[in-house]
């Protein structure tokens, strides 16, 4: 494929942050926005145009610190359990904001009206309570997650005291 050296290179920019840059407790947010921007343009490689995505930003500070890989979980979600599996149009929607030390990410994703089967609990919500054990360990009483799933679409808001 024509594509395969571009795809090549976000792979192992991605491997290469999660691997040798990310080992700190805190990370720039525009190391972590390039993780996302990668991740992003893999799946949308992936999906074409039956995807309906939009992510806005807005970043103050781009060298503002962050915990590693948390919003990553909340991408991997939407696209995890939004696109895969789902027949028609599927819609991502995230906007980013990191402003006078407060970083807010909200993730809107729609949900297949028919659920795929899952015999290994693959889909159980591992991914979820993880980021809320690694926010409570970092940002412990300075980060709020609010979760709004309903039959066709889910959401999640989350805002972090930096």
């Amino acid at each position: 494929s024509d594509l395969a050296p571009t795809t090549v290179v976000k792979l192992s920019e991605m491997l290469d942050y999660m691997l040798y840059q990310c080992n700190a407790p805190q990370v720039p947010v525009h190391k972590e926005l390039q993780l996302l921007n990668n991740y992003i343009d893999l799946e949308r490689l992936r999906y074409g145009e039956r995807l309906d995505f939009s992510f806005k930003q807005s970043i103050d500070k781009p060298d503002t610190m962050v915990a590693p890989l948390i919003l990553l979980s909340l991408v991997e979600n939407a696209f995890k359990h939004g696109v895969s599996g789902s027949i028609k149009k599927p819609v991502i929607k995230m906007l980013l904001t990191v402003a006078d030390g407060k970083l807010d990410m909200e993730v809107f994703n729609s949900k297949p009206l028919k659920q795929q089967a899952d015999p290994e609990g693959y889909k159980e919500g591992i991914g979820v309570s993880n980021i809320k054990r690694q926010l409570e360990l970092v940002y412990s009483g300075r980060y709020e997650m609010k979760v709004d799933e309903k039959e066709d679409s889910y959401s999640v808001k989350l805002h972090i005291e930096l």
